[in-house]
Parts: C-alpha cells; structure tokens; sequence
C-alpha cells in the first residue's frame, strides 16, 4: 500500500498521516486532490498542519527523553561539587 493509495482511499485521514510520515510531497497531493474537488480546502489545510504538527511534536519529545536519559548514563558516576 503506497501513501498515494492512503489519500485517495481515506481522504482526510490519509493526509494526516501521510503528512506525519512524509511530509511535502503529500502536502502537495493533498493540494492537487482538493484542486480536483476530490477533498475540501479547509480539510485538506486541517489535516496537514495537524499531521505535521504532530509529528514534530512526537520527534521532539522522543529526542528530549533521550538527551534525558543520555545526560543520566553520563553523569551517574559524576561526584557532586559543591553540595
């Protein structure tokens, strides 16, 4: 299943996650299916900023908790200073 074969089968939902996994080019098949009058605009704008929003958010997240853990492992062994 190709992310073309999402959109077109799920409409909406299809550009949300295709917009949380790949990004601009599913982006501008959003805006080429709208343009055909398959999707509305506003759905269409919708699902990709939250797609993308989301998935920012998710890889932002996921890098915190691991310079957290990392910071962790490195300083375990660390005497503190001044305490």
């Amino acid at each position: 299943m190709t992310l073309e074969h999402l959109v077109a089968n799920y409409g909406s939902f299809g550009l949300f996650v295709g917009a949380s996994l790949e990004g601009e080019g599913i982006a501008m098949l959003g805006g080429t299916m709208s343009h055909q009058h398959l999707i509305g605009v506003w759905p269409a704008i919708i699902a990709l900023a939250l797609g993308s929003f989301v998935a920012d958010q998710c890889s932002s997240c996921l890098g915190m908790a691991g310079a957290i853990a990392l910071s962790f492992v490195r300083f375990r062994g660390a005497q503190r200073v001044g305490v």
